[in-house]
């Protein structure tokens, strides 16, 4: 069986199934989420927190289920990626095409579903002059909101 066939079976069987099954999970705890920070006060800040957490964690579980290579046989160099993006800012190093289809899946379902509420909240705290959230969204290893939303751009404008 050729290399190319079995990829395309992988992908077919495990890591479709295995997005999936990510994408049904956060369909349903991203909204709850959402309620739960909404409760405690700490809103779409806290959320932003619990989101961007969660892009890494589930980075660094496919990087131990799925698909490590960028081409055939040629491993990923390192482990500074999209996730790690969001917290310490861009990195250079290749992300394989099965980790890097998670991550864009996780960004739509965290981030994406709910840029309304994300974004109007952002509105509120800006009229309601809540600088500490709003500079703590700033500072560069907690610039969540405008990394967050640089992933759901590059991934619908730039794919």
């Amino acid at each position: 069986m050729n290399i190319l066939k079995i990829r395309d079976c992988y992908r077919e069987n495990f890591e479709k199934a295995y997005i999936e099954a990510t994408e049904q999970f956060y369909n349903v705890k991203a909204p709850q989420q959402l309620d739960k920070e909404a409760e405690t006060g700490a809103g779409v800040f806290g959320y932003m927190k619990w989101a961007e957490a969660k892009l890494r964690e589930e980075e660094q579980r496919a990087l131990k289920y799925l698909e490590t290579s960028t081409a055939v046989g040629n491993p990923v160099p390192g482990v500074a990626n999209n996730a790690a993006a969001i917290a310490n800012g861009p990195a250079s190093t290749a992300v394989s095409s099965s980790v890097q289809n998670l991550v864009d899946s996780c960004v739509k379902v965290l981030v994406t579903s709910h840029k309304e509420t994300i974004l109007s909240e952002c509105a509120d705290m800006i009229r309601s002059n809540e600088t500490e959230k709003l500079q703590a969204c700033q500072k560069p290893k907690s610039f969540r909101l405008f990394r967050l939303f640089a992933l759901i751009f590059n991934l619908f404008f730039c794919s």
